[in-house]
């Protein structure tokens, strides 16, 4: 069951209460005034009468014209309690609306983020797929061309070694020197075989701190790969998350061309045994 309040319902409420401050404010114009009129009107008449030749029957009107003086009295102090207790309530009826409608776009905020961190959660198993990958295919490229002196046993030391060179290529290049980032291009080759730039790695790799284990996606293996893409395809991003879903299809494609990877290396070595 949803509480949220549309935001239609919310300006309709809006506006007809603005409607009602108006007319109410018209209203008790107008009353005050004919109220007023009235008061006087009999303040006149009791004067006129009170000058006339003194008899019994003009007195008694005289009493009488008293007494509905004091009703009116009465009538008008009533009217402008109740006036004023609405011109109290307006005010608090405006600031009750304003929160509420502060409150509706801090839920929908909340809405927005609670499924932004739904859907980077969802693939950050994939992410860590990846990041498995970029690791065994450094360390086979490594050996084959020697170029680090070092095996990476996971992706936590890969990370480690591109920290400690980008602050090294800072230090170098404040002194006017160059330093030459091995293990940040050896990442960047690696990433070219699976169309994969070094800047969008460093924005999945954004993604997966953006992630929580929270909302666990079952479906992680490989068997699973072809049914995550497809589930990817047909899930609709937040428009503020467009360039999200690009990089994931980026990340699953890739694990994709280093499945078919492993499976014909996996087929020519069986074939030639």
């Amino acid at each position: 069951m949803s509480y949220t309040i549309p935001y239609k319902s919310i300006n309709d409420l809006e506006g007809k209460l603005l409607k009602c401050k108006n007319s109410w404010s018209s209203f008790d114009n107008n009353l005050q005034r004919l109220l007023e009129e009235r008061v006087q009107l009999f303040k006149e008449m009791k004067e006129e009468l009170e000058s006339v030749a003194y008899d019994n029957n003009l007195e008694k009107w005289i009493q009488h014209l008293a007494k509905l003086d004091d009703i009116l009295g009465q009538i008008f102090s009533m009217f402008k309690r109740q006036t004023n207790h609405v011109k109290d309530v307006m005010p608090i009826m405006e600031e009750l609306v304003k929160s509420v409608k502060q409150l509706q776009e801090e839920l929908v905020e909340v809405k927005t983020r609670l499924r932004r961190l739904e859907l980077l959660s969802k693939y950050r198993d994939w992410i860590t797929r990846l990041r498995s990958i970029m690791v065994r295919k450094m360390n086979e490229r490594n050996k084959k061309f020697n170029i680090i002196n070092q095996e990476f046993k996971n992706w936590v030391e890969v990370a480690e070694m591109l920290l400690v060179e980008a602050d090294t290529k800072v230090l170098y290049e404040e002194n006017g020197e160059h330093y030459e980032q091995t293990c940040t291009n050896l990442l960047v080759n690696v990433l070219k075989d699976f169309d994969l730039t070094k800047s969008d790695f460093d924005q999945l790799l954004l993604m997966y701190d953006g992630s929580i284990s929270g909302f666990p996606n079952k479906k992680t293996t490989l068997a699973d790969l072809p049914y995550a893409q497809v589930e990817l395809a047909g899930t609709t991003f937040p428009e503020s998350m467009a360039d999200y879903k690009k990089l994931l299809e980026k990340a699953l494609n890739a694990i994709g061309i280093w499945k078919k990877e492993f499976v014909i290396k996996y087929v020519q070595k069986k074939f030639c045994w």
